[in-house]
Order: C-alpha cells, then structure tokens, then sequence
C-alpha cells in the first residue's frame, strides 16, 4: 500500500466517525426531548385546571391523591397504613389517563415512555365530576364512585 493511498483513507475514517458521533447526539436529543413531554413539568399545563386534583375515597377504602403535576398517590385498601403507590394521569377528552409504575425515579419507565411507547397502563371514562364527588368506569363498564377528602396522608408523600 502507498503512502498516499492511506493518507486518503485516515481523514475518511475521522470523517466517518464524526458523523456517527453527529447523528448519535441527534438521536439523544430527540429522545429527550420526547422523555421530557412525559415529565410533571410539562404535563402540569395539561393537568391543573382539572377538577380531578385533590384527594379522593372510594367506597371500598380506596384512596388517591391527584395532584396538578400530573403525578399521584394511591392507597388500595388491601395496602398497610404507611403504603402507597405512584402514578402519573392525564386528564384528556373526558377520560383519565394513568400511568402506573413502581416508583418515581424508575429507568424502565424512563426508557417505557421516552423510547417504547407512551401507552397509558388503565384508562378510565369519567362520567362525572363535581367538588364532592367523582364517577369513572373501567374498560370493563364497572362504575368506580369517589367523594372528596381532606385526608392529608397521601398529599405529603413523596
């Protein structure tokens, strides 16, 4: 091989690699911009003027906490006193949206909704709210019934 022929070929390689490294970060930044969609932050424009914030109990000792960020709290009634779970809604088009997951800070939820899809895990059609109650259905047609609370304990959890 000449000298001049590998001359050619090493700025080609640099050049191949730099544009690699280009659409890489494209590809990064794109993604975070979608992950950042999924955020509290920028679901709290969607969220805040909903009548659905506030702390809710079910019938069956159910409990939720729907706060303006889009994030939530949930206390089934088969959970210890000190137990609850993590959720995300949307309130959209008459329904709400959740989005259930372990914990808060979790990487599969990230790479789920930022990378997978962002597919709700239930959806519920709200048949009726009010300052003192709250009606929804399951996919199932089962009519789920809340009343406003002033319970506390799920507004200060994490």
């Amino acid at each position: 091989m000449t000298q001049r022929s590998r001359s050619n070929r090493i700025p080609l390689t640099w050049s191949m690699l730099l544009m690699l490294a280009i659409i890489g970060s494209v590809v990064i930044a794109m993604l975070l911009v979608r992950a950042y969609d999924q955020t509290p932050q920028a679901r709290l424009q969607l969220n805040s003027p909903s009548a659905l914030v506030g702390t809710w109990i079910g019938v069956d000792g159910n409990v939720l906490n729907l706060r303006p960020d889009g994030t939530g709290r949930a206390r089934f009634s088969w959970h210890r006193k000190d137990e609850y779970e993590y959720f995300e809604w949307i309130h959209r088009n008459g329904k709400l949206e959740v989005y259930q997951f372990k914990n808060r800070y979790d990487l599969k939820r990230f790479a789920r909704r930022a990378i997978v899809n962002n597919t709700p895990t239930s959806v519920f059609d709200l048949i009726e709210i009010t300052k003192t109650e709250l009606k929804m259905s399951t996919d199932t047609g089962e009519v789920i019934t809340f009343s406003s609370s002033m319970n506390t304990e799920l507004e200060v959890a994490p």
